[in-house]
C-alpha cells in the first residue's frame, strides 16, 4: 500500500492518501502531477496573487478569451447564488479587503455597508469574454473544494486509481479504503487538539466551517472571513457537510452558519447535503439523519 504524500499549496497542507497498490515509479508520477494541477489552479485562480486571472479580472474588469475552466469556476459559483437564495455570492471579494482579507492579509478592518451586488447583474460571460461591470470576484468559499474535485478526476482519469483521500486542510473527498468507509474526526472550533465527535465518509466531499478559524480586531471589531448581510449574525460555531462534492461541501459549510436553520433543512434536502452543526454555548453537536 502506498505512504500518503503531503504539498503545500493554497495556503495549507494537502495530505493525499492512495489505498491502491501501486509502484513507486507510479506513485512519484502521480504526486508531480498533483503538485503540478495545484501549483496552476493557485497561480491563475488565487485572490491573493496579483498575477492570478482574477486579480487581472478584478483589477480591469475584462479577461479576453478566459480558459474554459475560469468561466465553470464564475459559472458554478453563480448557480451557488441561486441555490443557496442569494446567500453565497461571488461577489464577496472587495467586502473582505475592505475588512483586511486582502492580497497583503493587511488584516485592517473597515466598515462596509454596500450591499452585495448579484453575480448575474455584475458579471457577463462569454467564451471569447469575461466582463465585470462592479465588485470583485472571490471563489475562497468553494475553490479548495473545487481543486480537490478536479484532483479526484485526474487520480482516477489520469492514473485509474480507485482507492484514495484528498485532505485539502480539512476539506476532502474520499472514495474508500479499499472498499470500507474512510473515519474522519470532527474538529472542535476553539480547541484544535480537542475532536468533537467521528464521522465516515465514502464517495463524497467533506467540509468544514468556523467563524473562529480566522478572525483578527481592528478598533475595537472582530472581523472574520466568513460575511454575513449584518456581519454579526452567525446560526452556529461550527459546521459540517457531507456532500455528494467537495465543491458543494465547502460551500455549503459556509452557508449552514449564516442560513436560518429551517431554511437551510430544506436546502440540504435538495442538495442530499448531510448537515452538522455545533454551538459552543450548548456544548453539542446536531446531525441530521444524512450526516
Amino acid at each position: 500500500m502506498s505512504l500518503p504524500f503531503t504539498i503545500d499549496a493554497l495556503g495549507t497542507r494537502w495530505w493525499i492518501e492512495i489505498f491502491d497498490d501501486i509502484s513507486d515509479v507510479k506513485r512519484a508520477a502521480t504526486v508531480n502531477g498533483c503538485e503540478f494541477l495545484l501549483s496552476e489552479f493557485e497561480q491563475r485562480y488565487s485572490r491573493f496573487r496579483p498575477d492570478s486571472l482574477i486579480s487581472q479580472l478584478n483589477l480591469t474588469g475584462v479577461l479576453i478569451n478566459p480558459p474554459t475552466e475560469f468561466i465553470n469556476l464564475l459559472t458554478y459559483g453563480i448557480t451557488l447564488f441561486d441555490r443557496t437564495q442569494g446567500k453565497f455570492n461571488v461577489m464577496i471579494g472587495e467586502k473582505l479587503s475592505a475588512h483586511g482579507y486582502d492580497s497583503t492579509y493587511s488584516f485592517v478592518g473597515k466598515a462596509f455597508t454596500t450591499p452585495l451586488p448579484s453575480p448575474h447583474n455584475s458579471l457577463t460571460i462569454r467564451p471569447e469574454q469575461i466582463t465585470l461591470h462592479t465588485g470583485q470576484v472571490d471563489i475562497g468559499g468553494f475553490g479548495k473544494g473545487y481543486v480537490i474535485d478536479l484532483l479526484a478526476e485526474y487520480l482516477q482519469n489520469q492514473h485509474q486509481l480507485f482507492y484514495f483521500l484528498i485532505n485539502g486542510g480539512g476539506d476532502m473527498f474520499a472514495t474508500s479504503e479499499n472498499d470500507q468507509p474512510i473515519t474522519i474526526y470532527l474538529e472542535h472550533p476553539t480547541e484544535p487538539t480537542t475532536y468533537i465527535e467521528t464521522t465516515t465518509i465514502r464517495n463524497q466531499g467533506f467540509a468544514a466551517s468556523s467563524p473562529h478559524k480566522r478572525t483578527w480586531k481592528t478598533d475595537g471589531k472582530v472581523y472574520s472571513h466568513i460575511i454575513t448581510e449584518s456581519d454579526n449574525l452567525l446560526i452556529a460555531d461550527a459546521t459540517f457537510i457531507k456532500a455528494p462534492t467537495a465543491r458543494d461541501a465547502d460551500a455549503f459549510a459556509t452557508v449552514a452558519l449564516i442560513m436560518p436553520p429551517d431554511q437551510f433543512e430544506a436546502i440540504a434536502s435538495t442538495e442530499q447535503l448531510g448537515v452538522a452543526t455545533f454551538t459552543l454555548v450548548e456544548n453539542t453537536l446536531y446531525r441530521d439523519t444524512n450526516f
